[in-house]
């Protein structure tokens, strides 16, 4: 079975869209207190936030759980804002995402309670917020969406019935999927090789930089990224360079191996494992024909028929 039929048979695939209210209005230039011909053409101001940390975060907490809990429940296919998830997840699946719509409706309900005198505290605070766009409650509840899409993997198949010039353009396009969705997996891979090459010259790089402190957060990344990398190898039957396989391998034992305070103390450990991300950051760069930056520096040359 290949991989592509073992997500049809077996899977539905998630595409989860979502949208906010983003709580900003653009700056003008008498925030500032300049007048529109003081700013330069090629200049473009920013944005001002009508609202605190503390509500931004409450408001954005429910969506933010999205991508933690599809990649436990299932496996990210082709892109990542598509995810297949086993069918015996399915209504388990369905339920959590009517909690959590039910739990955004709750947090924008309790926000717009307290809406008016929000706004009237931060123009206290921040005078310029008076002159700022406000949209009213019932805008701010519409913006809030956390939409679902499922469906099933399926390529454009021939039925009996087809003209055989339908026939053609059908076998064309399922041909085309076909190459397509390994030409995608690649770039998959290829992506996931960039991301460890650069977070291994980052943290080596915040290794050697006093003024920066390595966290757990600092060594969980490259965690992540590796985990990463092997769903992506696990779901599409992909990464068959097993030497890169292995040192990404290398990258999980070394990095699981240490704590933030062996590399915090600037000992033996942290030189050690400073020189050894370094040397397998660029042997996977070597391995995978990408330069140590993570951009291409070379191409495969397929055998050409005689």
């Amino acid at each position: 079975m290949t991989d592509q039929d073992y997500v049809s048979q077996t899977c539905t695939l998630w595409a989860i869209k979502t949208s906010g209210w983003p709580a900003t209005d653009s700056i003008s230039p008498s925030d500032l207190d300049l007048r529109a011909e003081d700013i330069p053409d090629n200049f473009r101001l920013g944005r001002k936030y009508l609202i605190g940390d503390d509500w931004r975060v409450k408001l954005g907490r429910p969506r933010s759980k999205i991508t933690n809990f599809m990649e436990s429940v299932g496996k990210r296919y082709i892109v990542s804002s598509i995810w297949a998830v086993p069918n015996k997840y399915l209504e388990f699946v369905n339920d959590w995402f009517e909690k959590l719509k039910a739990e955004q409706t709750d947090v924008v309900a309790d926000f717009l309670k307290s809406y008016e005198t929000i706004k009237e505290e931060r123009i206290v605070k921040y005078p310029v917020l008076s002159e700022a766009t406000w949209p009213e409650p019932e805008n701010i509840e519409k913006s809030f969406k956390i939409q679902t899409f499922v469906f099933e993997m399926g390529t454009a198949k021939a039925n009996k019935a087809d003209p055989e010039e339908l026939i053609e353009i059908k076998r064309k396009y399922s041909a085309e999927l076909d190459q397509s969705v390994k030409e995608l997996t690649d770039l998959y891979v290829e992506k996931a090789h960039q991301d460890i090459i650069e977070n291994c010259k980052v943290l080596a790089a915040t290794i050697c930089d006093n003024k920066k402190k390595v966290t757990k957060t600092t060594l969980k990344k490259p965690i992540e990224l590796v985990r990463q990398y092997e769903d992506i190898v696990s779901m599409f039957n992909s990464g068959k360079n097993n030497e890169v396989k292995e040192e990404i391998g290398k990258l999980k034992a070394l990095v699981s191996g240490v704590t933030a305070k062996q590399i915090r103390e600037r000992g033996p450990i942290s030189e050690q494992f400073t020189r050894s991300i370094e040397e397998i950051g660029k042997n996977i760069g070597d391995l995978s024909g990408l330069s140590s930056d993570g951009q291409v520096k070379r191409t495969l040359q397929l055998d050409k028929a005689a």
